[in-house]
């Protein structure tokens, strides 16, 4: 299939089933054009490495199946959670395409996401919440192997996990990554193989059982065809 330029729809190029697109932009705009697809591939300009992962997450959640950078293509199984979650937390705006929860009802501002918790991201705010961490790690550049990200926050020195859940907080993905000066660095298969945003939470082991018992949530991991790349 043809390669095509993420800048390229937006001079309205139509997209087919099966295509690659060079994510070259920062514009969550060219979602749009994804509609009605089933499946895409993506590759990730360097410099758009923040981006490729949202576009990704949320694609996959709308059970597209996506591969990035020629790994196992993928989607997000729809596992909702029929009866919401109800959580002391105040919203605020929400600056990526994954950042938002479904299910959740926030009912009180005991806990402000972008003040108590050090980004708008409800998805690991509602996990700093829980386990009384307050600070994320974004990825942003691809370094060969390795995905880097930086540190949003203030860290406690015990993180060797990363976590983040699907929108639905019904399963959750962890892996492990090096996470010291203000810097994380994880091997990309740990995010390209299932994405499902750009931003995580660093964790300790506790940190990981306290999330899956009190939100009764499962930790299900990788397709099976990652492990074997």
């Amino acid at each position: 299939m043809e390669l095509i330029y993420a800048r390229d729809l937006l001079k309205g190029y139509k997209l087919k089933d099966g295509d690659s697109v060079l994510i070259d932009t920062d514009s969550f705009s060219i979602v749009k054009y994804f509609h009605e697809l089933k499946k895409i591939n993506l590759i990730p300009d360097d410099n758009y490495i923040f981006d490729t992962l949202e576009i990704a997450g949320f694609l996959r959640e709308q059970q597209m199946i996506v591969s990035v950078n020629g790994f196992p293509p993928s989607y997000e199984p729809g596992l909702i959670r029929h009866d919401p979650l109800k959580l002391p937390i105040k919203k605020a705006n929400t600056k990526g395409l994954t950042w938002k929860t479904a299910g959740v009802e926030f009912y009180s501002d005991e806990f402000v996401l972008g003040k108590d918790f050090p980004i708008t991201d409800e998805r690991t705010g509602i996990l700093g919440y829980l386990t009384n961490r307050k600070s994320a790690v974004i990825f942003n550049k691809l370094n060969g192997d390795y995905i880097e990200g930086y540190v949003v926050g203030k860290l406690k020195g015990d993180e060797e996990y990363l976590a983040r859940p699907n929108k639905w907080l019904t399963d959750l993905l962890v892996f492990k990554a090096n996470i010291e000066k203000g810097k994380a660095i994880a091997e990309k298969k740990f995010l390209f193989c299932r994405p499902l945003g750009a931003v995580f939470l660093p964790l300790n082991r506790k940190d990981i059982y306290t999330i899956l018992l009190k939100l009764k949530i499962r930790s299900s991991g990788y397709p099976a065809e990652c492990y074997d790349y």
